[in-house]
């Protein structure tokens, strides 16, 4: 209840994101996402993240899956995307 599994294309995301592992042989084999209420909420925790010295892979931006998403790496080395639907909501299969 509340949590949701989701399955992508490792070499989608990295191309839309440019979030690679660190030897640029691809992503991460797990990423920590988090789903927040709107996209202004995703701006607004970027922005107190990074007055708090969290280093974001560049800033907010809206992406072919109809969402807007930052990412930043955790504690561990861990990708984390901090994410919000745009209007319309989730899509299916974009064909991307």
């Amino acid at each position: 209840a509340g949590l949701t599994l989701a399955c992508w294309e490792t070499a989608h995301i990295g191309k839309h994101t440019g979030v690679k592992s660190e030897d640029g042989k691809g992503l991460y084999n797990t990423a920590i996402a988090v789903e927040l209420p709107s996209p202004a909420e995703v701006d607004s925790c970027y922005r107190e993240l990074m007055a708090k010295g969290i280093v974001f892979k560049g800033p907010p931006d809206n992406y072919p899956w109809n969402a807007r998403c930052c990412y930043f790496l955790g504690p561990d080395r861990e990708p984390w995307e901090l994410y919000a639907w745009l209007e319309g909501g989730p899509v299916g299969d974009l064909g991307l």
